[in-house]
């Protein structure tokens, strides 16, 4: 709601300096459409805004990716290379 106010209030400033007393046979037409594209491309404060959207956006999605399930994986196995030999040759992995 505060932005729609914002646009409407930058489209009018543009409007007022856009559009001084022009002659009638000199005189530019602007359509609000046209006016509020202009003004959303050169506010600033519209664009600090936008970034500060993207940033509580970014900060949502971290905020749920605690809750997102993690898998681990460990595991080992044996391998004797010889039957008369009593030491095994072991090997552990996992995957955290």
């Amino acid at each position: 709601m505060k932005t729609n106010g914002m646009i409407l209030l930058v489209c009018l400033m543009t409007m007022s300096v856009c559009c001084p007393a022009l002659s009638a046979e000199k005189q530019v037409h602007y359509t609000l459409k046209n006016l509020c594209r202009a003004a959303n491309e050169t506010a600033e404060t519209i664009r600090i805004a936008e970034d500060d959207v993207k940033i509580a956006r970014q900060d949502k999605l971290r905020a749920r990716s605690v809750l997102i399930p993690r898998a681990t994986v460990f595991g080992s196995y044996t391998k004797y290379k010889d039957t008369g030999i009593f030491t095994p040759d072991t090997a552990v992995g996992g995957s955290g």
